[in-house]
Parts: structure tokens; C-alpha cells; sequence
């Protein structure tokens, strides 16, 4: 009885707690080191594998597929319209651009159809993918192989949906709106469907962000780091990683709408990647190139950053929650509980356990050791897995990185703990409880006849 009175104090129940959370905090840091050592490895056992492929036989090769390259714009901004003409420069013998305005003011659209000198078009989409209703279709002249579908509002996924109902081409690539992409990207990502189409569902590409001079984008300059060793490198094991922002992705239009088309945008195709596997009977690979074809454009400020942790933290609660939907609750099982568990439940236990140790030693419920130790290793266990990050993606890096670059890297990996980290934490937080967001789409008549029709079967079964 003694006992059980002195667990149920505050000391008996808060203690316990912070030695479990301090535990936690070396478990997530084991994890973390051996995900980017598993990258690290698949990183230069590809690197030394690698063959050189000729661009230019490439270029003008009968066995190139035809490509379609979607994307979707919501506006007609300098920004916008010089990603379309990026777009349009891709070297490539069959490509055609297509392009889904998002609801854009009629004034966005006078300047779309000046800039591109388009005419409307007689081209009839051939997909079946459900989008907000299209409006007039757009081409521009010879040479530029560009599309434009006006379209009603539905947001980013729908717009890329929309596109690719147009594309009649076998192969579908598409650009992360963040991302800055090399010229050849085309015929970098192409090879892989080239020498084993049979067995090539998609094929993905993107490198670390080369930062700024400013303090934010050096801050998201280690996290660059660290996801392309994690997330792509070491998860590439798998057969499921994801696709980060400046991805550059290019994939089987077929399976892509089988597995149900967009659920977000390009960086948060996971579950749609994962459908790709499933839809080819598991035999589909996702190949991950090492060659530098695209990379994250840097993030200027602060406030770029937030937007961008905005803006991956509802697409990938959009693109599970689609992924829910369209799959049984077994297919995709560890994409459902991992990803969700890495990017919204490792914040809040960290926030909560570092909440919890505070008033505990501030109320003498804990021992100033057990305290010391729990900001101690929320503190310098992560500053010790960004210099590993560092390291690793020097090691592996094509680019030659002086030795004071390397210093001030591992600089801000330790400055990074003390400020922008929690800052971060707590945006992932707010984020993350937010809506998804997902637009709207208007059903069709397939999607009332299912309802109705199970409706009916449980009207007769009771």
C-alpha cells in the first residue's frame, strides 16, 4: 500500500515518464544514424555502378517513349511563367507540355494567351480521372509542343489530374513547382524505362539544396541533407520513398491513374508511388538516379521556410488520407503508421516530454540530473545527426566541398538546436493539427450509383 501511495504522487508518475522520454530521444537518434548509413551506403554502391549514358544517341533514339510533362499554375506571375518556359526548353525528341490552369483570374488568362500566342483547341481529354469541370482547351503554335486546360478551382492535385487526363503520351514526368531542373533532365530519368520497361513503374530524381548566404537557408540547407540520405537514399530499400520538395519524377501514366492519380503534389507521392508497386503485382520499381537533375530552389527567409513546412505537412496529410480511401486498411500498412508517426508524433512527444521535464525539476519532482539529461540530448543528439548527415553527404556528394564550407556547415548544425529546431518543431505542430485541405470534387455518376448501391444492399440485408 506504501508503495502504490508513492506511485500515485506527482514524483512517482512524472519520473518515470522523463527516464522514458530521455530513452525515446537515444532510440529516435540509433534510428536516425542507421537510416542515413543505410543511404549512405545505397548512395555509393550506386555511385560506383553507375553507367554513362549518351544524351545525344538519346535525343534522337527510335526506342525513347513520348513523354508528357504536366503541371499545374494557379496564376500568371513571373515566377509561374518562367517555370512553364523552363518546362518548354527540356531536351527531349517527343515531349509535349501540358499545363492545367487552376481558376485563374480573366486577367491571368489574357496574359497566358499572349505570352504563348495560344488558340483554342478541338483535343478531347482521354483519362477518366475525376477533376472540377474544364473549360476551353488552349495550344500554342509549332515549334512549342504546349497545352493549357482552363479549369475551375480544385487545387494543385486536381490540376495535375486534369493534365494528365489530356496526356496521351505513355510516360508522364512531372516537376515539384519548388524545384530548379537541368536541361536534360528528360534523358537522365528516361534510361531505366528504356532498359527494363517491363519492370519500371516510376523513376524519381532530386539532390540536395545548394543554400544561400542567409542564416534560414543554411538552417534548411542540413534538413535537405538529411532527407535525401533518410528519406530517399536509405528508404529507396524499401521500394517506398518520398518524393521531397524539388523532386523531379517521372512515371507510367496507366499505372499512375490506376492507382488513382494525385492525391497532392509531386513531393508528397508516397502512397501514390506505393499503388504503383501494388498495381504492377509488386514487381514495379522505383528507381531513385543519382545524377544531379533536379534540387529544391532555396529558401530565402524564414518565412519561406514555414511556408514550405505549410505546405508538405497538409499534402502529406492529403496523401494519406487519399491513400486510406483507395486501398484496403493492410495495403500500404507502414506508410499509414510511419510517416504519419515521423512527421507529426515525433514533435509532439518531444514538446511534450521537454514540457514535462521542466516543471518537474522546477517543482523538485525530478532530479536536476534527469533534467539536464533530457535537454542535454534533445539538444546535442540532433546537432550530432546533422554533422553526420553533413559528413555523409560530402562523402557522397559530386561536388567538391572546401574545408571552411564544411566548418560552417557544422557550425550551423549546432547553432540550429539552440532556436530554429524548436521553431520548426512547433511549425510541424501547427501544421500538421491543421485541415488537409483537400478541394472539393464534384462526383459523377459512377461514384452516386456505388453509393446508392450499397445503401440498398444494407436497406435489403437488414
Amino acid at each position: 500500500m506504501h508503495e502504490r501511495r508513492i506511485l500515485m504522487q506527482p514524483a512517482g508518475i512524472v519520473k518515470p515518464l522523463v527516464e522514458l522520454f530521455c530513452a525515446w530521444l537515444a532510440g529516435v537518434c540509433l534510428v536516425r544514424m542507421a537510416v542515413l548509413l543505410a543511404g549512405y551506403r545505397a548512395a555509393r554502391s550506386r555511385a560506383a555502378a553507375r553507367d554513362q549514358v549518351d544524351l545525344r544517341a538519346l535525343i534522337k533514339s527510335p526506342l525513347v517513349p513520348q513523354v508528357a510533362v504536366i503541371a499545374a499554375a494557379a496564376d500568371a506571375s513571373p515566377a509561374t511563367l518562367s517555370f512553364v518556359r523552363h518546362l518548354l526548353k527540356l531536351h527531349f525528341g517527343n515531349v509535349e507540355v501540358i499545363v492545367a490552369l487552376d481558376g485563374p483570374a480573366a486577367s491571368d488568362l489574357a496574359v497566358w494567351v499572349e505570352e504563348f500566342s495560344l488558340s483554342p483547341s478541338a483535343r478531347v481529354p482521354v483519362g477518366t480521372l475525376e477533376t472540377m469541370a474544364v473549360g476551353t482547351v488552349y495550344q500554342a503554335p509549332d515549334p512549342a509542343r504546349l497545352l493549357v486546360v482552363h479549369k475551375q478551382r480544385g487545387g494543385e492535385a486536381d490540376s495535375l489530374n486534369a493534365a494528365m487526363n489530356f496526356a496521351a503520351a505513355p510516360l508522364v514526368a512531372v516537376a515539384d513547382r519548388e524545384s530548379v531542373f537541368a536541361e536534360d533532365a528528360l534523358l537522365r530519368l528516361v534510361p531505366p524505362f528504356i532498359e527494363d520497361a517491363g519492370h519500371t513503374s516510376a523513376v524519381c530524381s532530386v539532390t540536395p539544396v545548394k543554400p544561400l548566404r542567409t542564416l534560414a537557408s543554411r538552417f534548411y540547407a542540413l534538413e535537405s541533407v538529411q532527407a535525401w540520405l533518410s528519406r530517399r537514399e536509405g528508404a529507396r530499400l524499401w521500394n517506398s520513398f518520398l518524393p521531397a520538395p524539388g523532386s523531379f519524377v517521372l512515371a507510367k501514366r496507366r499505372e499512375l491513374a490506376e492507382a488513382g492519380g494525385f492525391a497532392a503534389g509531386v513531393a508528397e507521392l508516397l502512397p501514390q508511388m506505393q499503388a504503383l508497386e501494388r498495381t504492377a503485382g509488386g514487381f514495379g520499381r522505383i528507381i531513385l538516379v543519382r545524377d544531379p537533375v533536379s534540387w529544391p530552389r532555396a529558401p530565402k527567409s524564414l518565412g519561406d521556410v514555414r511556408e514550405r513546412i505549410r505546405r508538405e505537412q497538409r499534402g502529406i496529410a492529403r496523401a494519406l488520407l487519399a491513400a486510406r480511401e483507395r486501398s484496403s486498411p493492410w495495403k500500404g500498412r507502414w506508410s499509414h503508421f510511419l510517416l504519419p508517426g515521423w512527421r507529426y508524433l515525433c514533435p509532439l512527444v518531444e514538446t511534450a516530454g521537454l514540457l514535462l521535464a521542466a516543471p518537474g525539476f522546477a517543482l523538485g519532482w525530478i532530479a536536476p540530473d534527469l533534467a539536464a539529461l533530457a535537454l542535454a540530448e534533445s539538444l546535442v543528439l540532433d546537432a550530432l545527426v546533422s554533422m553526420t548527415a553533413v559528413t555523409l553527404g560530402a562523402a557522397t556528394s559530386d561536388r567538391d566541398t572546401r574545408g571552411s564550407e564544411l566548418i560552417l556547415q557544422f557550425l550551423c548544425a549546432v547553432l540550429a538546436s539552440f532556436g530554429y529546431r524548436q521553431w520548426r518543431i512547433f511549425q510541424q505542430i501547427a501544421h500538421g493539427l491543421g485541415s488537409p485541405e483537400r478541394p472539393p470534387v464534384q462526383p459523377r455518376g459512377g461514384i452516386r450509383l456505388r453509393v446508392h448501391f450499397q445503401v440498398s444492399k444494407r436497406y435489403i440485408a437488414s
